[in-house]
C-alpha cells in the first residue's frame, strides 16, 4: 500500500513463536521509489525484548517513522491471560496525538 497513516496503534510481537516475526512489516515501495510513502506516527511496537524494535522494511522502503515508542513494553495487564489493558503505568497512556481537529 502506498500514502497510508498509521497512528496510536501497538503493535506486539512474539519471536519466541517464529523468529521471522515482526511487530510492523512495511515493505510497500523500494527504494529510490518517488510515490508517496507510508507514515508511521506515534505507534508503540513491542517484540518481547528490549533493543528490538520489531519492524521489517525489508530490502528499504520510504516510509516514515516518527514520533514512535519502538522496542517499548506497552504493559499490558496480563499477556498470559489474554488481558490486554493497559496498566495504569504503561507509556501508550494518555500519550496518543491528534491529527484531525473539529472546527464546530
Amino acid at each position: 500500500s502506498r500514502g497510508c497513516v498509521f497512528v496510536n496503534n501497538i503493535s506486539w510481537g512474539n519471536r519466541t513463536a517464529h523468529p521471522s516475526n515482526s511487530a510492523i512489516m512495511d515493505r510497500g515501495l523500494p527504494s529510490g521509489d518517488v510515490s508517496t510513502p507510508n507514515l508511521w506516527i506515534n505507534n508503540l511496537t513491542w517484540m518481547g525484548a528490549a533493543g528490538d524494535n520489531g519492524i521489517d522494511t525489508g530490502d528499504g522502503n520510504n516510509s516514515v517513522f516518527t514520533g514512535n515508542f519502538l522496542a517499548t513494553d506497552p504493559q499490558f495487564e496480563s499477556v498470559a491471560g489474554r488481558d490486554f489493558r493497559l496498566r495504569l503505568t504503561s507509556p501508550a497512556v494518555n500519550t496518543g496525538c491528534l491529527l484531525y481537529t473539529s472546527d464546530a
